[in-house]
């Protein structure tokens, strides 16, 4: 700049000097033939115009040219104040189009840090509302729990309702003590083994033909010979069976309980058979018949509600002692719960996008009927006279407490969710307000650094942009490699390829005026090999 502004007066001032040198020299030459024509004086005319001639020279010398060269240093240095002025220009006009420039990669590096809060605050809601979802989901299983529990204790009570049904059989447990080992026995036996099965059938066929004989005794129109042979038989038949391939524990309770006192009454019945008692016989007969109906009637239901409730072995001797009402009443209202229960979960299992406010209230109302019903029932004299019952209906009372208290803590943590959810979207509105502020002020920003719209801008100025995009995790552009060595951009080892941008905090920007040039370089991180 120095050397535009170092302007030689003199040489300006000498080339006119030497100008009018040369201008009186020709003058002279000019006007000396007239002066001296062969030694003559000149005539007046021309003296006069010499004189004048002479007037203009010293005028021209004198007066004009001072004040020319007054005007000429005037407009030198008018012209170096322009051209410094220029510069001055030319520097200003740079160093605004670096401030648009610099300005232009703020905007671009807060949108970029704005638009990566919009995702991690997407996420966030996403994540709470999957963890919605999941609450649902874990009441669902809560409540399916509960529901498991009250199918159980629905089956149970439907059964012993049924059985509740059968008060002759009832009646028979109430007047007789056989049941208890009938209910052992075939609690502990694998039923569904054919042995097993098989040695209970030939029990009960043994037993079937041993009161046929029972009944025959009965009968009249017998002479002794022919009653000493029936109850002979009695012995034989039972004899024959200890013979018979059956099992041990099957064969044992036989011996122990069911015929242990067949021997007496046969015993007894011979004696009455001597002394020809035939009512005595008949009466016999007849009480022992009806002990081995009941033992053929134990075994027949305790096989049957084994293979359809075998909880129901446990309970029969209970039951046969509680009111005829009881079972009943409490199976109605263990249904009415399961029914709405039922409701509550399959509601909830249909309904794509659920809203656990209303099931949590949904819950709620079941839970306020159920915990009164069933901590009432829990505490009854005939429930705790029915083990199976009171289990059931005691771990019930825990489950509904547990349900009670998930979702009390389901709940708090929903409302939080939900405030959390509130403000997050919040946020978003906000930052979407302030990101289309920023992106109108993005494109402002690009159309001023536009080429086209920089050189209509200053058009006396021979200026030019070139901007070079930059992108995290793509390759930095071939073209401007030598940027980065120039410059001394950051580099970091990374697994990347090499002269991939890891962080970018905006796009470089190539500014030249003439022959000055200012480059705007943003933070940058480049990969580079290890």
């Amino acid at each position: 700049m120095s050397n535009k502004m170092d302007i030689d007066y003199k040489s300006y001032f000498n080339n006119l000097e030497e100008l009018i040198g040369r201008l009186r020299e020709e003058v002279s030459e000019i006007s000396q033939p007239i002066i001296k024509n062969n030694g003559q004086v000149l005539p007046d005319i021309d003296r006069y115009i010499y004189e004048l001639n002479q007037f203009y020279y010293q005028s021209f010398h004198e007066h004009f040219f001072p004040d020319y060269q007054k005007k000429i240093k005037e407009d030198v240095s008018h012209l170096l104040k322009v051209c410094h002025q220029e510069d001055m220009l030319r520097k200003d006009v740079l160093a605004s189009v670096r401030r648009y420039a610099r300005l232009f990669n703020q905007v671009k590096t807060i949108i970029s840090f704005l638009q990566q809060l919009r995702k991690d605050n997407n996420k966030k809601l996403l994540s709470l509302n999957t963890d919605n979802d999941y609450r649902l989901i874990e009441l669902f299983y809560s409540l399916t729990k509960v529901r498991e529990n009250l199918q159980e204790l629905f089956s149970l009570s439907q059964s012993l309702t049924s059985l509740a049904e059968e008060k002759e059989f009832l009646l028979a447990i109430r007047n007789h003590p056989g049941y208890i080992p009938v209910l052992r026995l075939i609690s502990s036996l694998d039923i569904t083994n054919p042995y097993i099965s098989g040695s209970l059938d030939k029990v009960l066929i043994n037993l079937q033909y041993l009161k046929k004989l029972l009944a025959r005794l009965q009968a009249t129109g017998h002479n002794q010979e022919s009653l000493k042979d029936l109850a002979g038989e009695i012995n034989n038949g039972v004899e024959r069976f200890k013979n018979k391939p059956v099992d041990k524990e099957i064969l044992a309770f036989y011996e122990q309980n069911v015929v242990n006192q067949l021997p007496v009454y046969v015993e007894l019945i011979t004696f009455y058979i001597d002394i020809n008692n035939l009512e005595r016989i008949s009466q016999l007969a007849y009480e022992y018949e009806q002990n081995l109906s009941c033992w053929i009637s134990f075994i027949e239901k305790g096989l049957a509600w084994a293979v359809k409730d075998a909880r129901v072995l446990l309970s029969a001797v209970e039951l046969a002692h509680t009111s005829e009402e009881y079972v009943p009443e409490l199976h109605k209202d263990v249904s009415s719960t399961l029914v709405t229960l039922q409701k509550i979960i399959e509601e909830l299992s249909s309904t794509s996008k659920a809203d656990f406010n209303y099931f949590s209230q949904k819950t709620m109302e079941m839970l306020d009927f159920a915990v009164p019903l069933f901590k009432a029932i829990n505490t009854e004299k005939e429930i705790i006279q029915i083990s199976p019952l009171a289990s059931l209906v005691n771990r019930i009372v825990l489950e509904l407490a547990f349900l009670r208290i998930n979702l009390d803590l389901l709940s708090e943590k929903h409302q939080q969710a939900v405030s959390v959810i509130k403000d997050l979207e919040d946020i978003n509105v906000m930052l979407d307000t302030y990101l289309q502020l920023l992106a109108n002020n993005q494109s402002d920003l690009e159309r001023i650094l536009a080429p086209h719209n920089i050189a209509r801008f200053w058009k006396d100025l021979n200026i030019k942009i070139d901007r070079v995009p930059l992108e995290t995790g793509k390759l930095f552009p071939v073209d401007y490699l030598y940027l980065i060595d120039k410059h001394n951009i950051e580099t970091r080892i990374a697994e990347e390829e090499d002269n991939t941008v890891l962080h970018e905090e905006g796009d470089i920007f190539l500014i030249r005026i003439d022959d000055e040039s200012e480059t705007e370089i943003p933070y940058l991180v480049i990969a580079a090999k290890g």
